[in-house]
């Protein structure tokens, strides 16, 4: 069985150059990470020279493997929510594939029933199976990590995605304000029955014109 290599850098936009000069033949070559999303990238490209003239061009970019987990988990949850979450798991090698999968375990969050981290499905070639796991959040976090591996006899995945837990409660923000010259002080007055772990204070200090 191959070791999975972890896919967990998904970002909305692969590159963004807004100014970049040429070498004097009008070429230029750019290292950039190519995002673990198993999708096809479009790319494009605007120039133009001293004298004023502009070109344009179009291509993409094809990032696949033949044998992969996907997991789109909530980018939101409230403490005690509890949801079944399907990973899906897919197959475009030439076999049909038995396949194991399984999801860490985290702080943030418990499985509904014991035992249920991991998931046997038999996958045919050019298919797909679901993985369904069923959990249920118990613990504020932002940005909690959720990692889900398929290990098969020939081929493997592991995808991580992030999850934020909101608090079951009403959320107060206060704001004051102060200016200032050396130093300040602000009294910080939570209320009793705030929520546990839910306490946030955020400081911001701007230089003034005087």
């Amino acid at each position: 069985r191959a070791t999975p290599r972890l896919r967990e850098y998904f970002p909305e936009t692969l590159l963004f150059v807004p100014e970049i000069v040429t070498e004097k033949d009008g070429k230029i070559a750019i290292r950039y990470r190519l995002a673990d999303n198993i999708t096809t990238w479009k790319i494009y490209a605007v120039a133009s020279d001293k004298q004023g003239r502009v070109g344009f061009a179009e291509t993409s970019v094809k990032a696949f493997q033949p044998f992969f987990v996907d997991l789109d988990p909530p980018k939101f949850l409230t403490v005690g929510d509890e949801i079944l979450l399907p990973a899906q798991v897919r197959n475009y090698t030439p076999q049909t594939q038995k396949v194991e999968v399984t999801m860490d375990r985290a702080d943030w969050f418990a499985f509904i029933e014991p035992n249920q981290s991991r998931r046997t499905v038999e996958v045919p070639t050019n298919s797909s199976a679901n993985a369904i796991f069923g959990f249920k959040a118990n613990q504020a976090v932002t940005d909690g990590k959720q990692r889900v591996t398929a290990v098969a006899q020939t081929d493997s995945d592991a995808i991580e995605k992030p999850v934020t837990v909101r608090p079951d409660g009403e959320e107060i923000v206060r704001a004051e304000s102060s200016l200032f010259n050396g130093s300040a002080a602000f009294d910080l007055d939570f209320p009793a029955n705030a929520l546990a772990k839910t306490q946030k204070a955020e400081l911001k200090i701007f230089p003034n014109q005087m």
